[in-house]
């Protein structure tokens, strides 16, 4: 099985007390496999792209909503 990673180095800088400080900070998350039947799947991947978010913006949302 292979997993596919996706990698983010950040640069340090060292602030001037000798501390690094990074360049960029980015939220958190954690990385799941959603399943979804094709038209399930197709339906989405459309109605993202006239909202002009991603499918994981709009996955995330409804999540919490659901969890709200």
């Amino acid at each position: 099985m292979v997993i596919a990673q996706n990698s983010v180095t950040l640069r340090t800088k060292r602030n001037k007390e000798g501390s690094p400080t990074p360049e960029k900070t980015r939220p958190v998350f954690r990385q799941m496999t959603v399943r979804l039947p094709p038209d399930v799947h197709r339906a989405l991947k459309v109605y993202a792209a006239q909202d002009g978010r991603s499918m994981a913006e709009i996955i995330e949302e409804l999540v919490r909503q659901r969890l709200a």
